[in-house]
């Protein structure tokens, strides 16, 4: 039984890489993004109000992901988490693992070709969460900022 954390950028083949990884190793994989179209259909607000203790919906996100992840080890499943996620929480999801005797694997995902990129990122149409959509503008500037795991376990290149 092993847990693995698929991250990256949108439109560099996580969300394929994860399902196909799930298949293979008959392992529950758990995406943040159907859990955020839940918490935002039940009136969640995006950003929260830390002064009032409300954490945003890509906060509790994380956390339905890791609570999840809990639940499926305890029951002897091995798990695939796929998102967009820092290094903080899959510190915390690593945590996770190993309370419940399991390894998290660290696989980051890229696409070293911008042009590649954009026109994955393109292909697959608009994300979107109320009135917030996410734009090539906003990924490309995501990608200047974006470092694979120093401890990845595996780095895929969509390219």
């Amino acid at each position: 039984m092993d847990a693995f954390s698929v991250t990256g950028l949108q439109g560099t083949g996580k969300t394929t890489l994860a399902r196909a990884l799930g298949r293979a190793l008959g392992a529950v994989v758990i995406s943040r993004d159907p859990l955020m179209d839940v918490l935002q259909a039940g009136g969640v607000p995006m950003e929260g109000d830390r002064a009032a203790g409300i954490k945003s919906f890509p906060e509790l996100g994380f956390e339905l992901q890791a609570s999840l992840l809990r639940s499926h080890l305890e029951a002897g499943w091995s798990v695939v988490l796929e998102c967009v996620v820092g290094w903080q929480v899959r510190e915390q999801w690593r945590q996770v693992a190993e309370s419940g005797g399991a390894r998290l694997w660290l696989i980051d995902t890229i696409c070293s070709d911008p042009e590649v990129h954009r026109s994955r990122f393109e292909d697959r149409g608009p994300t979107a969460r109320g009135d917030w959509v996410l734009t090539w503008d906003q990924v490309a500037t995501y990608r200047n900022q974006f470092q694979p795991h120093p401890r990845a376990d595996y780095i895929a290149d969509a390219v």
